[in-house]
């Protein structure tokens, strides 16, 4: 099990290929410069069409510090799970936002305006878990707000990628604990509600 070291995490320059990180994050800096205008014109290109996301936007790897962008070369485990939503609604920002079950620290709207990402804080996580984790979330997202997380995110070293969002939503105390998001996905299991996946370790 690797050691959990809350609420810090990898940060990378662009590109996307660059698996070597650059300094070590939270999710209050990553607020900030979601937030500041920094990162407003290559979203603005990025969304008009004249370059790449995968080359222009830096990224974080919000589930852990890693000494390159690897799920071997892991060095601590954050406790956050990254969730994104592609082509959806983007007006339901406030309402993930304000759901008091998973309590998001963080929301923000995808590189190409069309989804919207989330970071979820988990009290008392551990990083054996963390498929586990993510299968609840994938199970709780569907029954609660019938929506669907991109299956990428159930790799622990996935990186997300940042871009401008000058209404970025920011809870630093939002969570959800281990035990609590479990027990859902077990109840749900138990009662054959909750959708089947079928995901590799």
């Amino acid at each position: 099990m690797i050691n959990l070291v809350p609420n810090q995490f990898s940060f990378y320059h662009p590109p996307i290929k660059n698996v070597d990180p650059t300094s070590i994050v939270n999710i209050e800096t990553v607020a900030t410069r979601v937030r500041n205008d920094s990162l407003e014109l290559w979203t603005s290109k990025v969304r008009s069409g004249e370059c790449s996301k995968l080359n222009v936007l830096p990224a974080i790897t919000p589930s852990g510090v890693f000494k390159k962008r690897n799920e071997k070369d892991i060095i601590s485990f954050s406790g956050i799970i990254c969730i994104d939503f592609d082509d959806v609604d983007i007006k339901l920002k406030s309402k993930l936002f304000e759901d008091t079950f998973i309590n998001p620290s963080l929301i923000f709207i995808s590189p190409r305006g069309a989804g919207l990402k989330l970071l979820i804080t988990i009290r008392d996580a551990q990083s054996d878990l963390f498929l586990n984790y993510f299968k609840a979330f994938v199970c709780y997202y569907k029954t609660a707000f019938n929506l669907v997380p991109d299956k990428s995110c159930k790799d622990i070293s996935r990186a997300c990628l940042l871009c401008h969002d000058e209404n970025v939503l920011l809870n630093s105390k939002g969570s959800v604990s281990s035990d609590d998001i479990l027990r859902f996905y077990n109840e749900k299991r138990v009662s054959k509600k909750a959708p089947s996946f079928h995901y590799k370790n």
